[in-house]
């Protein structure tokens, strides 16, 4: 019986440890990723639109800050947190917010979301872009 027990206690720590990573697990040799969902959302002007992005590490453990950059006109954009704590075994969900001004003429528009770290005392940067349609 103990020994049944314990196999289905490493299933369930497998099967965890799997899912928590679905979406983020970083490439061979990064240290952490990130992945913005939706890839491409739609707003109007005067309204905002939000991305959840996920940040994922293998053996990386440490703070990654978040930032936003839109590049044009009347979009402005910012994570909320804009710092979390990231490890293997911790996937945090990060909210990005887009807003655009009354003023701001319809068309597509990119953002770029991108997550900084210190890795062995070197900065760390990934980053990922998403698209923002204001009709």
């Amino acid at each position: 019986m103990r020994n049944k027990l314990m196999c289905t206690l490493w299933a369930v720590a497998l099967l965890t440890l799997v899912s928590v990573g679905i979406g983020a697990a970083p490439a061979h040799g990064q240290e952490f990723s990130i992945s913005a969902q939706p890839s491409v959302a739609t707003t109007r002007p005067g309204a905002k639109a939000t991305y959840s992005v996920v940040v994922g590490s293998r053996a990386f453990e440490g703070t990654v800050a978040l930032s936003c950059q839109s590049g044009a006109p009347g979009v402005t954009c910012w994570a909320s947190p804009s710092s979390v704590w990231v490890s293997s075994t911790l996937t945090p969900l990060v909210k990005v917010v887009a807003a655009v001004s009354s003023g701001t003429p319809a068309g597509t528009y990119h953002l770029t979301i991108t997550a900084t770290g210190i890795v062995n005392n070197t900065v760390n940067q990934t980053s990922t872009t998403v698209t923002l349609l204001v009709e």
